[in-house]
């Protein structure tokens, strides 16, 4: 995976990670329900931890923000 590849891959997961924060900060959705999605959500931190480490070099807007393409 060149970094040009990992940095696609994680804004793609950056986006999933943000819809994931807007659905548990939905207060109409039971705290049960939430849960059963939590295995997902953690899958997708690892996700990014991991591409992050493949990029190697970047700066805290481009974690929060994503990468330029």
């Amino acid at each position: 995976m060149t970094i040009s590849e990992a940095k696609k891959e994680y804004n793609k997961l950056l986006k999933r990670f943000n819809d994931a924060n807007e659905y548990f900060d939905r207060t109409d959705i039971s705290q049960v329900e939430k849960e059963r999605f939590l295995p997902h959500f953690q899958q997708i931190l690892r996700g990014l931890n991991y591409l992050l480490s493949k990029i190697g070099v970047y700066s805290e807007w481009e974690v929060l923000e994503g990468f330029d393409k």
